[in-house]
């Protein structure tokens, strides 16, 4: 007797100190309309794909929840989407919480598929076991009737409408929010969903919400802005049991949802597709008095998702000049690079510049940077600095983002070879996997300069120039370097050319140029550069009223065999911006350059159309000076046994 009470007792006691294991149970309930079908009149005119969905609960926290479909009967017209997926698996649940799971039904747009069913359910396992939606349901095949009163008003992507037809970029990795407008009869309806046609193999749906104008349902959340977490608005209590004699008819009464401003938002995660295009149509559709009916803009308002692959980008960066000595400068130029057949936004990266025995290589004091191809980027890097960020970077489609920023070394050490190895590059949070490395060496000036980053001309434009065109008469630079003979600005159309005194960059005095319609104008700069390498151009550039002001402007240089475009800067910003070009190995050796810049597009030839610059500067690396040697006697002559 005693034993058994110790036995119980102890029992107890381990029972106290020894947690019971907690037993995870799932639910899955079917949270999407049962009933799909095909246009009434014209099968192959309608639509034919419908969501399936379940939602996956569970009571304690789980994760690899994998959900499946399984066929209970057979129908030949009634089928998943074909390559769709029949197993998804929910990554994680948390205790209390639920997941959904859309699957693709697909039906043939056939007459024979009217009125036919196809029964199935869907499974949840997780490690705990596995949960079954309730069975019989089936899929049930209606008449739906085109109707106007049913109609699209819209999609938007993350609050941004786009247009019918219209298309959006996404990339993969990325998480989106898609809204769909549309909008039923006043009152709406018994019965009533509303979906975008997802492809669960590309986008995953993480959840939606929709809210309704008009919404009098005890069954359906709302109205607005009280939200749905679902697409169907069950709001007469539908009948889905194929078992009952009510089946396919209202059992909770004549209650209805919908009205004039249906809002239906998803928040999915694009999770492969890269390189393809994908057509998204939007259905609403409905059961009311005793018919089916759906919206006849169905297809109109189509709009096209690009799948970007942030994989396929590449990032490449260079030093130039290199080498360069100690105590110089030299430009780091990053090339993003988009291959995708369409565009890419929200590139990013940021990079530490190296270190060589303990000497920091800093961004060049004046900060001097540019981005060419690159949309309207976050790229301000501070001069002194030890390291550059660039974010925000848009790059057309097979198109690159290249940009530049000015460096230098400090004069200590006088050799060796700075490494450079940027952070990986991002589109928004996703990472590429993809960096770059650059090596900048140093080399020994000789007698001459040797220097790069030395000045040879430029026009500042500064407060007080009167001089048409700068910065003195006939174009002559501010500053001129003794070993440049030539260095001359000129406008093609001198008449369409005027010092502006009201604005400039970090003053208030530039050159404004107009004619950029009709007249031919261009600016350019004849510049000797015979006794330079590694040249540089930088300039600021400002269109004050870009709805009439030039679309683009081009940079060519000609060093005597005939114009070449080096760059094309595509709707010139509004503010004075700076662009800096490398023309590293691009420039005459044994004379003058010619550099002009061009722009086309302007509304009209008027002043009010034109472009203003300011500061345009010319760069580059001093030839050093070659060694010489000579001898000589003192005295001379000598005499006899002298010395």
């Amino acid at each position: 007797m005693r034993g058994d009470r110790i036995g119980i007792l102890g029992a107890a006691v381990f029972g106290l100190f020894v947690p019971m294991f907690a037993h995870a149970t799932l639910t899955v309930t079917p949270i999407t309309w049962n009933v799909v079908g095909l246009d009434s009149n014209s099968p192959t005119s309608g639509p034919k794909d419908f969501p399936v969905g379940a939602r996956v609960c569970s009571n304690v926290a789980t994760t690899n929840v994998a959900v499946n479909w399984t066929w209970d009967s057979a129908n030949a017209n009634v089928n998943l989407r074909p390559g769709s997926l029949s197993a998804i698996t929910l990554p994680a649940i948390g205790a209390g919480v639920c997941a959904d799971a859309y699957f693709e039904i697909e039906v043939n747009q056939v007459a024979a598929a009217y009125d036919t069913t196809r029964r199935y359910h869907i499974t949840a396992t997780d490690g705990s076991g596995t949960a079954s939606s309730p069975t019989p349901r089936e899929v049930y095949v209606e008449h739906l009737i085109s109707q106007n009163r049913n109609s699209i008003i819209g999609v938007k992507l993350n609050g941004v409408s786009i247009p019918a037809g219209g298309s959006m970029n996404l990339v993969v990795g990325n998480i989106y929010t898609i809204e769909l407008d549309g909008g039923t009869a006043t009152q709406g309806y018994n019965q009533f969903e509303a979906f975008i046609s997802f492809p669960n193999t590309i986008f995953q749906i993480l959840s939606v919400s929709t809210t309704y104008s008009a919404d009098n349902s005890p069954y359906v959340p709302g109205p607005a802005p009280i939200a749905s977490d679902e697409l169907y608005a069950d709001a007469c209590l539908w009948e889905s049991d194929p078992t009952s004699p009510n089946y396919r008819s209202c059992i909770g009464g004549d209650f209805k949802a919908g009205g004039s401003a249906v809002v239906t938002t998803y928040t999915i995660k694009v999770i492969s597709g890269g390189g393809t295009a994908q057509t998204l149509n939007s259905l609403l559709y409905d059961f009311s008095g005793s018919s089916y009916h759906y919206n006849a803009d169905f297809g109109v308002n189509a709009v096209v998702a690009n799948i970007v692959d942030p994989a396929a980008l590449t990032i490449s960066k260079a030093f130039s000049p290199t080498p360069t000595v100690a105590g110089g400068t030299s430009t780091l130029t990053f090339t993003i690079g988009n291959p995708n057949p369409s565009a890419l936004s929200g590139a990013n990266f940021t990079d530490a510049l190296p270190l060589l025995s303990g000497s920091q290589m800093v961004v060049a004091t004046p900060a001097t940077f540019s981005t060419s191809g690159c949309g309207s980027p976050t790229f301000a890097p501070t001069a002194g600095a030890s390291s550059v960020s660039f974010s925000n970077g848009n790059v057309a489609a097979n198109s690159s983002c290249v940009v530049n920023v000015l460096v230098s070394v400090p004069s200590t050490p006088i050799s060796g070879t700075y490494s450079n190895t940027s952070n990986h590059l991002f589109v928004g949070s996703t990472d590429t996997g993809h960096f770059a490395s650059a090596n900048l060496g140093l080399t020994s000036s000789s007698s001459g300069s040797g220097l790069c980053g030395q000045t040879l001309a430029n026009w500042t434009v500064p407060n007080g120039t009167t001089a048409n065109p700068p910065d003195l008469i006939g174009g002559i630079p501010t500053i001129n370097a003794a070993n440049v003979s030539t260095a001359t600005a000129a406008a093609n159309v001198p008449a369409d050319a005027a010092i502006l005194a009201t604005s400039g960059q970090n003053d208030t005095t530039s050159w404004q140029t107009w004619g950029y319609k009709n007249a031919g104008q261009y600016i350019q700069f004849v510049v000797d550069t015979r006794n330079h390498t590694g040249v540089q151009m930088s300039f600021y550039v400002a269109n004050p009223t870009p709805a009439n002001g030039p679309t683009s402007i081009v940079l060519s240089y000609d060093r005597g065999s005939g114009f070449t475009t080096i760059l094309t800067i595509a709707s010139p910003a509004t503010s004075f911006t700076l662009h800096t070009i490398d023309f590293t190995g691009l420039t005459s050796t044994t004379g003058n350059t010619t550099f002009r810049l061009t722009a086309t597009g302007a509304n009209n030839d008027n002043s009010n159309s034109g472009l203003n610059y300011d500061n345009i500067a010319f760069s580059g690396c001093d030839t050093p000076a070659q060694p010489t040697l000579t001898k000589s006697f003192s005295p001379n002559p000598i005499a006899v046994n002298g010395t």
